[in-house]
């Protein structure tokens, strides 16, 4: 039999492929405090589960990841992560490439229970539907899906007040991939912004505005500072939404 060049870079192609999908997960994953944590890593880089996740405070359950061979190959790193937690529950998937480039999609995901400063664990339900963000040379280039949270609806009815239900779309923002919610209700209005970058990191903002006494002591409870702006109430912070 001739042995030809192309049998050889493919017995080493598959060697790889077969090496890399053969080691340990801890190797691909790691965690990050306050951001992502886990208890363990179980399985390989191939298909692994991770125990007990925490994702940003949020309870992901036993998470199970799934490496696209194709992907490997082709030279980019796709991973597919379903939370089952009760916090967080739905699918999400990373792409990243060796040349950099990024993506992230999140089909269906929704965020129950989420903790709010002051008030605890607040019954209300965020949703991610249809997310897809990609990333050519650390900027955005395209961005679709949409979201909605009645977070701060709930939150306004622990003190007997009221608050807009949140919704909107993801959009291109400059380098950045956005998802801008919005809602009015009452005379007041909110906009969450959640704003993800190409290396992976991102920062989210809240701005309400409002002219009831009450429930700007409760933002402000909530960790809410008050804007330049007379009735602006802010709060901020960064994130990461790559884990490897």
């Amino acid at each position: 039999m001739t042995i030809r060049i192309w049998h050889i870079v493919l017995f080493a192609a598959a060697l790889i492929v077969s090496s890399v999908a053969l080691a340990p997960a801890e190797l691909l994953f790691r965690g990050s405090e306050g951001v992502l944590t886990f208890q363990r890593a179980e399985g390989t880089i191939w298909k692994s589960t991770l125990r007990r996740v925490d994702l940003g405070g949020l309870d992901g359950g036993d998470a199970t990841v799934t490496v696209s061979a194709l992907g490997l190959l082709q030279g980019s790193i796709v991973s597919q992560i379903d939370f089952a937690g009760p916090d967080l529950s739905g699918q999400v998937r990373l792409h990243a490439a060796l040349n950099g480039d990024r993506r992230i999609e999140a089909p269906s995901l929704t965020i129950s229970g989420m903790r709010v400063q002051g008030f605890g664990r607040v019954a209300s339900v965020t949703r991610l539907t249809d997310i897809d963000v990609n990333f050519k040379q650390q900027a955005c280039a395209s961005a679709r899906g949409k979201g909605d949270s009645d977070v701060l609806l709930q939150v306004a009815k622990q003190v007997g007040g009221e608050a807009p239900m949140l919704a909107g779309n993801a959009v291109c923002a400059g380098q950045f991939g956005r998802l801008m919610l919005q809602g009015d209700a009452a005379n007041d209005s909110a906009t969450a912004l959640l704003d993800l970058g190409g290396d992976g990191t991102g920062n989210w903002s809240v701005t309400y505005r409002t002219s009831k006494p009450q429930l700007a002591a409760s933002l402000i409870a909530a960790g809410f500072s008050p804007g330049e702006q007379g009735g602006a109430f802010n709060s901020k912070g960064v994130m990461t939404w790559l884990p490897y």
